[in-house]
């Protein structure tokens, strides 16, 4: 029997227009993003973590600057 693979959504494109002002924070991510001047490192990277035990909800340590 072959695997079925289920229709993908739409995508609504005007999420990721310009003019669009109001962005969602996703994946338990900081919603300003920062940088380390020395390495460029962005406070959106993640510690490693067991992935299997976070939901899309759930909050990630993250680097603090």
């Amino acid at each position: 029997m072959p695997h079925i693979i289920p229709k993908p959504q739409t995508v609504n494109y005007d999420d990721f227009s310009p003019s669009n002002q109001d962005l969602k924070i996703k994946y338990g991510l900081p919603g300003e993003v920062l940088f380390c001047k020395k390495c460029t490192i962005s406070n959106q990277r993640p510690n490693s973590v067991v992935e299997y035990k976070h939901t899309k909800d759930s909050l990630k340590k993250t680097i603090n600057f």
